[in-house]
């Protein structure tokens, strides 16, 4: 409906039985527990805003739609392979997001992970071997990844390389295709509203190299736009 609702833990099924539920209306939900999709259920949400502030499991069928994954502010595992729209996590004082080792963890619009100066937030697999997957998809996929941590994290192509702000090369240990500490690959096809510059949608990686002062930038020819410099930029 379009009452917003608030839940503690919200279990979807009893693992028996094969049943869907449908979320509709313009309210959002936010479970301030657990939220659990076991076996033989679906749960497909719209285009709304999930905040799930504890772990993340997925047993059954998750359809995301357009919807929008807040993970809130706490720390806490994600399990089960999932596709997500938009994924959400931001921090203000230190905490980790736990990535069970193994699955694979999609994202087809926009991915936003963010800590804090001095307060970083981690990303991390569960396993102290194995990596977790964690691929934002192109070619419309959108990154804003500031003050990182990331361990053990596998987000190789079909993944775009994500480039976090405000780290250094050691924030990233057993990260594929990960670009701790600048000098990302950036190449504009001008795909976005306008031709500006700081915007992600007009590059390939789905983030600006605006802050990147060792980025590699390549203009290509025929795009939608040409890049407009909104301020002085050294290129």
């Amino acid at each position: 409906g379009d009452t917003n609702w608030t839940f503690n833990h919200l279990t979807f099924g009893d693992g028996s039985g094969a049943t869907a539920s449908t979320k509709t209306g313009t309210g959002n939900i936010t479970v301030s527990g657990n939220l659990l999709i076991q076996a033989s259920q679906t749960l497909n949400l719209d285009n709304d805003t999930w905040t799930v502030t504890g772990n993340f499991t997925r047993s059954g069928v998750f359809n995301a739609n357009t919807s929008t994954l807040n993970l809130g502010s706490s720390g806490q595992t994600l399990s089960g392979s999932t596709s997500f729209y938009t994924l959400t996590k931001i921090v203000t004082a230190a905490n980790t997001l736990t990535l069970t080792a193994l699955n694979n963890f999609t994202i087809t619009n926009s991915l936003t992970l963010k800590g804090a100066s001095a307060q970083r937030l981690t990303v991390t697999s569960s396993d102290p071997t194995d990596q977790s997957i964690l691929r934002l998809l192109g070619p419309n996929g959108l990154q804003d990844l500031d003050w990182l941590t990331v361990k053990r994290i596998d987000s190789s192509s079909p993944g775009l390389n994500l480039i976090p702000a405000n780290t250094v090369s050691g924030d990233c240990t057993t990260a594929t295709n990960w670009q701790c500490g600048g000098g990302g690959t950036y190449i504009w096809d001008g795909t976005g509203a306008n031709g500006n510059w700081s915007s992600p949608a007009n590059w390939d990686v789905g983030r600006s190299p605006v802050g990147d002062t060792t980025a590699i930038v390549t203009i290509v020819s025929g795009a939608s736009f040409n890049p407009i410099l909104e301020t002085l930029t050294t290129v």
